[in-house]
């Protein structure tokens, strides 16, 4: 039972998405890793990254609702701003890198709820990044 186990022996997962709003992080006690990308993870623009990372990890403490992991600790890694997301230019070489900082960081959970139709990424190197990465 993940309630049961000890928080730092809980998988981290990667949220790569739109960042990480950090008030309503703090305000939901979400355990929020260094950000990588600097603090431009912990700008939120769309709003997105925020809401995964809480329908993922927020902890069962009496504040909003229970994620599916609580406790789990969260690594927001930033793909793209709203303007990117709403146009669908989001550089693949930019999702390659946020998979290698998700293994650099040993997580064993990357969440990506982007399109991989609605942002254009070729889909053969799509497949093999996944395959590669889904070993992890």
């Amino acid at each position: 039972n993940a309630l049961n186990t000890p928080i730092h022996t809980l998988p981290t997962i990667a949220v790569l998405d739109s960042g990480l709003d950090l008030d309503v992080a703090t305000r939901e006690d979400l355990i929020a890793l260094q950000p990588v990308f600097g603090n431009a993870a912990l700008i939120d623009d769309l709003s997105h990254g925020t809401g995964i990372a809480i329908l993922l990890a927020a902890p069962s403490n009496g504040v909003g609702m229970r994620g599916l992991g609580p406790h789990n600790p969260v690594l927001p890694i930033r793909l793209a701003n709203r303007a990117e997301f709403l146009a669908g230019k989001v550089p693949f070489a930019r999702l390659k890198d946020a998979f290698k900082i998700a293994r650099y960081h040993k997580t064993k959970i990357i969440n990506l709820s982007a399109s991989d139709i609605e942002i254009n990424w070729p889909k053969l190197e799509m497949d093999a990044l996944l395959k590669e990465y889904g070993e992890m």
